[in-house]
Parts: structure tokens; sequence; C-alpha cells
């Protein structure tokens, strides 16, 4: 770790501004499809090849039908399936004469990013609408997951429902402190200090952190912490007149308000005894931190991506680091960690059995996002059922800085080293992908996607998070 942390260092001395150059993390000889049709002339393809001759290929096109599928790239093919069949009990009943029935119903379901898949900056990405409803309408099983964290499950559910024009349920929303509810048996009567906007401790109080308190609230009751902030229409204790509670937990929930306020706070706690601020610091970290999300950028309408938690974290570790000379100890959620695609199937399986389904039959998972440091490698990483799908209408991948390692975050270093950063799939956007998935054979889908044989992750999800299937 102290290596990898040395090597940062150094690529930093020499590193230009995150928007200065492009950086390839693949060449798109590489991808399973480019655009919509690649895929679909392989298959036919080989299916040609098989069933005429071996001289078959994608050479035997004409001209004017290889110009004619180079500008289908451009448009996208029709939605095969208008409603959704119910499978029929033997191929004689009257159910088998409605209408074709997508072959992976029952057995494939999708987990998808918001920001830079569903929408930039609040506008719908055009067809994300359209592509949700058809889902919808199919009885299709889908998730959203994101690294976002300002808002409860419910409210971001009202919010998508109003934005796509279809019911949108809170147990289809997974935010970045969603698994966070996990820790409430071990922390839920001890005084946990919530970092983020002021409305997450009420999200915290909701999933069982009974005495949670804002940062802000915190710093209300005791503004001699906070010498330089801004206090505006808010009303503080006077210096000194309340006393120190003892933290036993601080959960970053969402990126903060006042990152320069928020980090002399939390840096004060971490360095009290117990959590409990006052004169005397401790040789160790005694008070343990949990972040929601670790994401360094994210996708807006500015011209640049923007900052997001992982930047927050980085600023704290440093100046943590800088203090003490000690690295920080903190456990972190949200994409890519393993913990938040745990979660994303337990949950989307129980979306699956709630539509009928046997969420035991399912053999696909489908992950479909903008960011290749979060959404792709983090599907790469879980395996087993994720099949990873990068969309290009969003952020992609920023060119960045390598990220500094917390103290034992072994996860990290091996996503870093082991994982592959290479989606399964590509498409140009999530309708696009919708209609591909609906139209093409399954191994067409799945033809890049190869088995992991490396080094299995080092986390462990019960001992870490409190996690079980």
């Amino acid at each position: 770790m102290e290596a990898h942390n040395a090597a940062v260092a150094e690529e930093r001395r020499n590193f230009l501004p995150y928007g200065a150059t492009p950086h390839k993390y693949f060449e798109t000889s590489n991808m399973a499809a480019w655009g919509e049709y690649t895929t679909a002339l392989r298959a036919v393809a080989n299916l040609s090849a098989s069933s005429q001759s071996p001289s078959n290929s994608e050479n035997s096109y004409s001209p004017s039908v290889q110009h004619q599928l180079v500008e289908d790239m451009e448009n996208k093919i029709p939605y095969r399936y208008d409603a959704y069949v119910e499978p029929a009990a033997s191929p004689s009943s009257s159910s088998a004469h409605k209408g074709p029935q997508w072959p992976l119903h029952g057995s494939a379901g999708l987990v998808l990013d918001i920001d830079g898949v569903v929408y930039r900056s609040h506008r719908l990405i055009p067809g994300a609408d359209t592509a949700i409803r058809k889902l919808s309408t199919l009885r299709i099983p889908f998730v959203f997951m994101t690294n976002s964290g300002h808002k409860s499950e419910a409210d971001k559910a009202e919010e998508l429902s109003a934005l796509l024009g279809c019911d949108i349920r809170a147990n289809q929303v997974l935010l970045a402190h969603s698994p966070m509810r996990l820790l409430a048996p071990e922390y839920g009567e001890e005084r946990v200090l919530v970092v983020g906007a002021p409305r997450c401790a009420n999200i915290a109080r909701e999933y069982g952190f009974r005495r949670a308190i804002s940062v802000q609230q915190y710093q209300c009751e005791h503004p001699e912490m906070v010498p330089f902030k801004k206090w505006g229409n808010l009303k503080r204790a006077a210096p000194g007149t309340v006393p120190f509670p003892a933290i036993g937990a601080i959960l970053q929930m969402s990126d903060p308000e006042d990152a320069f306020n928020d980090i002399q706070t939390v840096l004060d706690v971490l360095l009290a005894p117990g959590g409990q601020v006052g004169p005397y610091v401790s040789g160790a970290q005694t008070t343990p931190y949990f972040a929601a999300a670790d994401d360094l950028l994210w996708a807006t309408e500015a011209p640049l991506p923007r900052l997001g938690q992982g930047a927050f974290r980085e600023m704290l570790a440093s100046v943590y680091e800088s203090v003490t000379g000690q690295g920080m100890q903190l456990q972190q959620y949200g994409k890519p960690r393993a913990i938040a695609y745990a979660f994303a199937e337990k949950r989307l399986r129980e979306v699956s059995a709630a539509l009928g389904w046997d969420p035991n039959q399912f053999r696909s998972i489908f992950m479909i996002g903008d960011n290749i440091e979060s959404d792709i490698v983090g599907a790469n990483a879980a395996g087993g059922l994720w099949t990873s799908v990068h969309v290009l209408s969003g952020i992609g991948r920023a060119p960045a800085a390598r990220r500094t390692l917390s103290i034992d975050d072994y996860e990290l270093e091996w996503i870093e080293s082991c994982v592959p950063k290479t989606p399964h799939y590509v498409a140009p956007t999530l309708d696009h992908f919708v209609r591909e998935l609906l139209a093409f054979p399954e191994a067409a889908l799945l033809q890049s996607k190869a088995p992991y044989h490396g080094k299995p992750n080092p986390v462990d999800l019960h001992g870490a998070y409190n996690f079980r299937e």
C-alpha cells in the first residue's frame, strides 16, 4: 500500500489537469458492439457461415447492404416487443398464439445508473424514458443504483416517476448510503455524526440510527469549532455551553455543503478519544468512519466533470495524515465496491419476485452505466451474473490521476491491480441498449464476457458490512 501511494504521488507530480488529455482504456476492437449492428452482423455472418458455406463472412454482404447497415448504426432498431405476453403453459395453450415472448423473461434483470444514463443535470437523456417504460410494460425487473445520496429512496423514486412518466417504487432505488442501514443494529443507539446535506440525518434515523445528528447541527451546538463558518439564518448556541457528546461513528452520506468546516469538525472527532472532543487527542483513530461513495468526478452540463464525494474523502484523508502522520481508516460504500453490487442484486431479486418471477432463475444482470471507474469496474469485479454495459451519454472516463488508498483498503487495492476496465458491451444510450437487449440473442450480448480467474476480492461482506444473502 505504501508503494502504491508513493507511485501515485510520483504520477501526480507530472499530471495534467483532468480535462486536458484523453485517456483510453480500451479500443473499439475489444468491445462486444459499437453502436447497434456490429454484433448483429457477426451473428448473422456466423449463422450464414455454418448454414451455407465456409467462405461466408461479413464481407459476403453486398456493398449496398453494407452501406445500409452503416446508415442504420446512426438510427435505432425498433423495439421487438410491444406488450407483455404471459408465458405459455404448453405450446398448444392459447397464450402461445398471442405473440412472441422475450426469451430471457424471468431470468434477466437490469441495474441502471442515473446520472449520465437517465439524465444529465436533471435533463432527460433522449430515449431514456421510452426505454424504462418499455421495461415496465414488459415486466422486466430493474432497479436504479446511484452514488448520489442527497435524498431518501422514496424521494428519489418520486422524482424519477415524475421525470419518466411511470411508477417507480422506493425499493427500485438504491442510493450510495442504502446499505448503511445494515450498520443500524450496531450503532442504532449510539450518537452518530452524519456528514452531507442536513436532511441526511433524517434518512439515517429512518435507517435505524435513532440518535443521528447532522454535522451542521453539531456545529450549531459547538460554534467555537468552526470560526470561519458563515452562519446565515442558522441558530447557534453560545460557545462552550453545550457538552460534547461521544460520537460512536461518522457516516458520510452525501457531498458536504461546507467542505472546509466539515473537514475541521470531522477531524476533531476523529482525533478525540472515543469520539468525545476535548483538550486531549488519541494516539490512534478510535471513531469509525463510513463513506457512502467514492466517485472523484461526476457528469453535469458544465464543460468539465464536477468533484464528487471521493474528492472530499481525498481532502479529509490528506489533512488527517498531515496532522497525525498516519493514514485514515474508513469503510467505503457505493460503486464500485462489492457491497453495492451485492445489495443491488439482493434488491433486484426482491423486485423480480414481486413481479411474479422466480429470483432463483436469474442468470444475467446487466449493469448499465456511463462511468468506467465505478459502474463498469464494479460490475466486472462482481463477476458471476453481472455483465457491464457502458453507455456513451455521460461522463465516460474523464482523465484523472490515480487514487490514493486509505489504510487497510485492500479491496480498492485489488480493484486497482486486478479488475479489468473494459466493458462487456457498449451502446450509445440506454434506449439503444434496451432495444438491442430485446432484439439480439443472448449469446451475442455476452460474447465478450470472459470468466475471471485471478485473485478473489479480499473483502468479507458479512464481517465488514453485516451483509447476509
